[in-house]
Protein backbone atom coordinates (compact mmCIF):
# COMPACT_ATOMS: atom_id res chain seq x y z
CA UNK A 1 0.00 0.00 0.00
CA UNK A 2 2.47 2.15 0.94
CA UNK A 3 4.15 1.88 -2.71
CA UNK A 4 1.24 2.56 -4.51
CA UNK A 5 1.13 5.86 -2.25
CA UNK A 6 4.69 6.76 -3.58
CA UNK A 7 3.60 6.73 -6.86
CA UNK A 8 0.79 8.65 -7.15
CA UNK A 9 2.71 11.25 -5.16
CA UNK A 10 6.02 10.91 -7.22
CA UNK A 11 4.56 12.39 -10.50
CA UNK A 12 2.78 15.42 -8.50
CA UNK A 13 6.04 16.27 -6.96
CA UNK A 14 8.09 16.24 -10.44
CA UNK A 15 4.47 18.63 -12.25
CA UNK A 16 4.46 20.54 -8.94
CA UNK A 17 8.43 21.13 -9.15
CA UNK A 18 8.30 21.91 -13.01
CA UNK A 19 5.83 24.42 -12.39
CA UNK A 20 7.84 26.48 -9.92
CA UNK A 21 10.95 26.48 -12.10
CA UNK A 22 8.84 27.57 -15.23
CA UNK A 23 6.58 29.98 -14.12
CA UNK A 24 3.15 30.30 -15.78
CA UNK A 25 2.57 33.84 -17.09
CA UNK A 26 1.12 36.15 -14.42
CA UNK A 27 0.91 39.80 -14.12
CA UNK A 28 4.07 39.99 -12.54
CA UNK A 29 6.32 38.34 -15.14
CA UNK A 30 4.23 40.65 -18.04
CA UNK A 31 5.22 43.30 -15.87
CA UNK A 32 8.79 42.30 -15.36
CA UNK A 33 8.69 41.36 -19.51
CA UNK A 34 7.33 45.68 -19.84
CA UNK A 35 10.19 46.72 -18.18
CA UNK A 36 12.84 45.31 -20.42
CA UNK A 37 10.57 45.80 -23.48
CA UNK A 38 7.40 48.03 -23.22
CA UNK A 39 5.84 46.21 -26.54
CA UNK A 40 6.04 42.88 -24.43
CA UNK A 41 2.63 40.90 -24.34
CA UNK A 42 0.76 38.16 -22.29
CA UNK A 43 0.04 36.60 -25.47
CA UNK A 44 3.79 36.43 -26.78
CA UNK A 45 5.03 35.51 -23.00
CA UNK A 46 2.62 32.94 -23.79
CA UNK A 47 4.09 32.00 -26.79
CA UNK A 48 7.42 32.40 -25.37
CA UNK A 49 6.38 29.93 -22.41
CA UNK A 50 5.23 27.43 -24.67
CA UNK A 51 7.97 27.00 -27.20
CA UNK A 52 10.82 26.96 -23.99
CA UNK A 53 8.64 23.98 -22.74
CA UNK A 54 7.40 21.85 -25.84
CA UNK A 55 10.64 22.75 -28.07
CA UNK A 56 13.39 23.13 -25.86
CA UNK A 57 12.73 19.74 -23.66
CA UNK A 58 13.01 17.58 -27.01
CA UNK A 59 16.28 17.18 -27.06
CA UNK A 60 17.60 18.11 -23.13
CA UNK A 61 15.89 18.73 -19.78
CA UNK A 62 14.75 21.70 -19.59
CA UNK A 63 16.87 24.55 -18.56
CA UNK A 64 15.76 26.46 -15.64
CA UNK A 65 15.48 30.17 -16.53
CA UNK A 66 17.53 30.98 -13.54
CA UNK A 67 20.48 28.27 -15.17
CA UNK A 68 22.14 31.39 -17.11
CA UNK A 69 22.11 34.98 -16.40
CA UNK A 70 20.30 37.90 -18.48
CA UNK A 71 23.69 38.35 -20.87
CA UNK A 72 24.18 34.79 -21.26
CA UNK A 73 20.83 33.59 -22.35
CA UNK A 74 20.32 35.74 -25.64
CA UNK A 75 23.62 33.41 -27.10
CA UNK A 76 21.88 30.80 -25.41
CA UNK A 77 18.74 31.18 -27.42
CA UNK A 78 20.13 31.91 -30.48
CA UNK A 79 22.39 29.01 -30.71
CA UNK A 80 19.78 26.43 -29.52
CA UNK A 81 17.06 28.00 -31.71
CA UNK A 82 19.42 27.52 -34.67
CA UNK A 83 19.32 23.54 -33.75
CA UNK A 84 15.62 23.62 -32.73
CA UNK A 85 15.20 25.03 -36.40
CA UNK A 86 13.51 28.47 -34.69
CA UNK A 87 12.84 31.03 -36.85
CA UNK A 88 13.78 34.73 -35.40
CA UNK A 89 10.04 35.26 -33.95
CA UNK A 90 10.17 32.08 -31.78
CA UNK A 91 13.47 32.83 -30.37
CA UNK A 92 12.64 35.96 -29.39
CA UNK A 93 9.14 35.21 -27.87
CA UNK A 94 11.08 32.86 -25.94
CA UNK A 95 14.08 35.44 -25.20
CA UNK A 96 11.32 37.67 -23.62
CA UNK A 97 10.22 35.02 -21.20
CA UNK A 98 13.13 33.67 -20.24
CA UNK A 99 14.37 36.87 -19.09
CA UNK A 100 11.35 37.78 -17.45
CA UNK A 101 10.51 34.75 -15.59
CA UNK A 102 14.99 34.49 -14.46
CA UNK A 103 13.76 37.73 -12.88
CA UNK A 104 11.15 37.16 -10.76
CA UNK A 105 13.19 34.74 -8.59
Amino acid sequence: MRARHGLVILPILLIVSCATAVPRVSPELIAAARARDPDASGEGLERGRDLFTTRCDTCHSLPPPTSHSASEWPGFVASMGKKARLDQVQQDEILRYVLAARSLR
